[in-house]
């Protein structure tokens, strides 16, 4: 039994290695591998348990090292991140969590992850790698606004506009980082369960988005951050006004999910093909007419139970 482990654990460890080959070294193919990467080690945790998933992550980390050449400082942090991800991912299948608590679960280590990591690059490289992006945006938007110039346009609304979009990003930057989170684990699981499943696995059953129903609870939380910013006066830059504003953000974005699950319900209640709900989502990410429809939707459905009222008409 032992010497199984030792030699699935072996095989495992060269499939990873492979994938981070490829995911550092060959440009073209590390967003496809990126999303697989976490697998060996939720493989590993989920076929034996948390300790031999632990065994199997420092094994990773000492193969990284080599094929890092020890001076990729990107690699170790790629395997501390995807290697964390897929232990908590495969714990969570161990002990047969339902899919939500699975998806919460795992999106929380991975933000932990990458905030600790970019926390670790600041103090121990001096690496900003959110301040360098912001820059190089910023560079290009001025060259775009020399090119502008240079034909003559008007550009005096794009400049003083800027300036706005640099500082509400740079207010975002949590929010960001929890979505971002959130959608990469997603791509993550929804691509690890079928291949979780073809090795015998037991995969929690998934429930259908159009019976999305976000908890009522966050009505109560969005009535109380708009609340506190109405009459709770916050300075730009403050850790008040960023508070609010990033509860703000997530809460809308979640309000907006809501909403589009409800075109996909409704649609299949009345019996319409799925391609309208489907072109409707696409409005919803293109139009701000849209997503704020989208939104008050959502709003409307969770707080008043829109869909039972629609199930008892029908």
């Amino acid at each position: 039994m032992q010497t199984n482990k030792l030699t699935e654990g072996a095989i495992l460890l060269a499939v990873y290695g492979v994938l981070l080959f490829i995911f550092l070294y060959l440009p073209f193919l590390w967003l496809i591998v990126a999303f697989v990467l976490a697998l060996p080690f939720t493989y590993f945790t989920a076929k034996y348990d948390l300790k031999h998933g632990l065994f199997f992550f420092v094994g990773s980390l000492i193969l990284t090292l080599i094929i890092g050449n020890i001076v990729d400082i990107v690699a170790l942090p790629v395997t501390i991140l995807y290697g964390m991800v897929g232990i908590v991912f495969g714990w969570c299948l161990l002990g047969r969590k339902d899919r939500f608590i699975t998806f919460s679960a795992t999106t929380l280590t991975f933000l932990a992850c990458t905030v600790l990591l970019y926390i670790g690059a600041i103090l121990l490289f001096d690496m900003n790698f959110i301040q360098e992006t912001i820059e190089m945006s910023e560079n290009a938007f001025q060259q775009y606004i020399s090119v502008l110039e240079s034909t003559g346009q008007d550009v005096s609304l794009i400049k003083e506009t800027l300036p706005l979009i640099k500082q509400q990003l740079i207010t975002l930057i949590p929010s960001m980082f929890i979505l971002a989170s959130g959608v990469i684990v997603l791509f993550i699981q929804t691509i690890s369960y079928p291949i979780l499943k073809r090795f015998g696995f037991s995969v929690p059953e998934a429930s259908q988005f159009r019976n999305l129903t976000l908890p009522r609870s966050l009505i109560w939380y969005y009535l109380i951050t708009v609340l506190i910013s109405l009459f709770v006066k916050a300075d730009e830059g403050t850790f008040l006004f960023n508070a609010i504003a990033n509860i703000l953000f997530v809460l809308q974005f979640l309000f907006v999910i809501q909403g589009i699950s409800f075109l996909f319900f409704l649609s299949y209640e009345k019996g319409v093909k799925k391609v309208w709900p489907i072109i409707g989502t696409i409005l919803v990410i293109i139009s701000p007419l849209f997503n704020t429809l989208a939104r008050i939707i959502g709003i409307v459905d969770i707080g008043f139970g829109l869909r039972q009222w629609i199930r008892k008409k029908s």
